[in-house]
C-alpha cells in the first residue's frame, strides 16, 4: 500500500515542478532584459541595447530577440555578424510558421549582402593538422581559400600545426572591402618565435606582401659575395666592350690608311699597329668572358642564400685565384 501511494504522490509532484521551472527566473529575466534593450534602442544608446540583447539571449534564446540584436550590430557597423544573425532567424522563423518575422529578416539579410566585407584566407601548403583561426574561432578547410564575410575593423588569422612555427598575421579591413586577403605560408620547422605581420594592412596586396615578408630570411654573406661578383662581372664585361671597339676602330684605320696596309699587305709600321689592335681584340674577349662568368656566379650565390635554410645548415663559401699560362680567373667552393 505504502508503494502505491508513493507512485501516486509522485505522477502529481512532477507537473507542477515542470510547471513551475518554465516560470522560473530564467525566463523573467530574459524578457526584463530584451525590455531595456528596447528602451535603450529607442533612446539611440545602441552599444547598451546590443549589450541587453546578447545577455537576453544567453538566457533564453528567442528570434524576436536575435532580430533587435541583428538590428543592433547594423547600426554599429559589424554588418557581417547582423547578416549572418537575420539569415538565422530568416531559417529559424520560417521553420516554425513565423512568416511575417522571417520575411523581415531574409530581407534585410539580402540588403545587406551586396555591401559585405570579406577576406580571402589563403592557405598555400596545408601542414598536417593544421588549424586556422580566426579572431579565435576555427576556420574550417571549408572556409579556405575563399572570400568570406567579415566585420569592418582589424582581424587576426592564427595558423598552427604539431612541430611547426606558429603564423599570426593582422590585417585592417574597410568597410565594403571585398578583395582583402592574407596568405598562409608553408609553416617552418618549430624552434623559433612565432611568425608576425604588423597590423594596418589594409589592401590584398599589402597582407599578401607583409605574409610572405615575414618567413624571408634576411640576406647572408652570400648574397654579399653574390653582388660583389655580379659587380665585378658588369665592370669587366663594359671594359671589354670598349676594348672591342677600340680594336675595331684601329683595324679599321690601318686598312683605311695606305700607309699602314697598301693593298691588305701592312708595312712594318701597319704590322705593329695591327697587332697592338689585335692584341686589344684579345682582350676583350677575355674580358667579356670572364664577367659572363663573374655574373653568372653572382647569380647562383644570391639564388643559393635564398634557397638555403642557415638555421639548419652551417654554409661556408671559400673562394681562391686561379692563374695558369691558358686561364685566369676564381675558383668557388660551398661547403654544406
Amino acid at each position: 500500500m505504502r508503494l502505491a501511494t508513493a507512485l501516486v504522490i509522485s505522477m502529481v509532484l512532477s507537473p507542477a515542478t515542470a510547471a513551475w521551472a518554465g516560470d522560473g527566473d530564467g525566463d523573467d529575466s530574459a524578457q526584463k532584459l530584451f525590455d531595456e534593450g528596447l528602451a535603450a534602442f529607442d533612446a539611440g544608446r545602441i552599444d547598451e541595447a546590443c549589450n541587453k540583447f546578447e545577455e537576453s539571449m544567453r538566457r533564453e534564446a528567442a528570434n524576436g530577440t536575435l532580430l533587435n540584436l541583428a538590428r543592433c550590430h547594423e547600426l554599429e557597423g559589424n554588418t557581417a555578424t547582423a547578416w549572418a544573425e537575420y539569415t538565422d532567424v530568416a531559417t529559424s522563423a520560417s521553420r516554425v510558421g513565423d512568416t511575417e518575422r522571417a520575411t523581415e529578416a531574409a530581407e534585410a539579410a539580402t540588403r545587406l549582402a551586396p555591401s559585405l566585407a570579406k577576406l580571402r584566407i589563403a592557405v598555400e601548403r596545408p601542414a598536417p593538422l593544421l588549424v586556422v583561426t580566426r579572431d579565435g574561432v576555427i576556420q574550417y578547410e571549408g572556409s579556405w581559400n575563399r572570400p568570406m564575410p567579415v566585420d569592418p575593423g582589424t582581424h587576426q588569422v592564427v595558423a598552427e600545426a604539431p612541430g611547426r612555427k606558429p603564423f599570426i598575421a593582422e590585417i585592417r579591413i574597410k568597410p565594403g572591402e571585398s578583395d582583402a586577403r592574407i596568405v598562409i605560408p608553408e609553416l617552418a620547422a618549430a624552434g623559433q618565435g612565432p611568425d608576425h605581420v604588423d597590423a594596418s594592412v589594409t589592401s590584398p596586396r599589402s597582407a599578401e606582401h607583409h605574409s610572405e615578408k615575414a618567413h624571408k630570411k634576411a640576406p647572408t654573406g652570400l648574397t654579399f659575395a653574390g653582388i660583389v661578383f655580379g659587380s665585378l662581372g658588369v665592370t669587366a664585361t663594359a671594359v671589354g666592350g670598349v676594348l672591342g671597339a677600340i680594336s675595331l676602330s684601329d683595324l679599321s684605320e690601318a686598312r683605311e690608311n695606305p700607309e699602314l696596309c697598301p693593298g691588305d699587305i701592312c708595312t712594318p709600321s701597319g704590322r705593329v699597329w695591327v697587332d697592338s689592335a689585335e692584341e686589344k681584340g684579345n682582350a676583350s674577349t677575355a674580358l667579356f668572358l670572364v664577367g659572363g662568368s663573374l655574373i653568372a656566379t653572382g647569380i647562383t650565390l644570391v639564388v643559393l642564400d635564398f634557397k638555403l635554410e642557415r638555421k639548419d645548415t652551417d654554409t661556408a663559401l671559400r673562394v681562391a685565384p686561379v692563374a695558369g699560362p691558358a686561364q685566369a680567373g676564381v675558383q668557388m667552393a660551398i661547403d654544406f
